[in-house]
């Protein structure tokens, strides 16, 4: 049994392996911009990996392999280092709500350790509070030319101050469409007196 104890161990540790690997072919194929240059770094770790064991991967009488393990490992945790720089620096370079959820939900749907999940749960709270204040600056500014609302050049007297409340509007609601939790909405129909649709679901909820 002790024979078997080692190969289970050896397994699991081999399992550790394949999972970081698909975590990083999950980025290289995720069209995120420039997000080849920590695959480029992470293949090269896999590759040295492979080299050092020789392919062997399920000999226990290999004992270092225990070794080259851990230092696959310690070489992974600092290229998560850099993954979270990367991260972060993205996050700096959106310029609006709806392009920051989009960018959350491009990680998300490609990140799956906990350290990852964390960090993009910051973001996710950073962008709430981040929108909550763009509401009070567009009531401040509605608040503040209500009576006088703000109009496009060369527009009629009319429609200029529809449009320039409606581009607040829009400032208002244009992250939520693809962020609305989903919910039924129920309506009569002819045949049972009621039905149930659902809106779109979220990809990053």
């Amino acid at each position: 049994f002790g024979k078997f104890d080692l190969f289970v161990a050896r397994s699991k540790k081999l399992i550790d392996v394949l999972q970081v690997k698909q975590q990083f072919s999950s980025l290289s194929v995720s069209n995120i911009d420039n997000i080849e240059s920590v695959c480029h770094k992470f293949d090269q770790i896999l590759a040295n990996f492979k080299r050092k064991n020789d392919r062997h991967f399920l000999d226990v009488k290999k004992s270092e392999f225990d070794t080259i393990y851990q230092e696959f490992k310690q070489q992974v945790d600092d290229l998560s280092s850099d993954l979270t720089a990367f991260i972060n620096n993205c996050f700096l370079t959106v310029s609006s709500t709806a392009k920051a959820l989009e960018l959350l939900a491009r990680f998300r749907s490609v990140t799956g350790s906990d350290s990852l999940r964390l960090l993009l749960d910051e973001k996710h709270t950073a962008i709430f509070q981040n929108y909550g204040r763009d509401l009070d600056n567009i009531r401040a500014v509605y608040e503040k030319n209500k009576e006088k609302p703000l109009a496009p050049r060369n527009t009629p007297p009319v429609a200029g101050p529809l449009r320039g409340h409606g581009s607040s509007c829009a400032r208002l609601s244009s992250p939520w469409p693809s962020s609305r939790p989903r919910r039924p909405f129920c309506g009569p129909t002819r045949r049972s007196g009621s039905s149930v649709r659902t809106t779109r679901s979220p990809r990053y909820w």
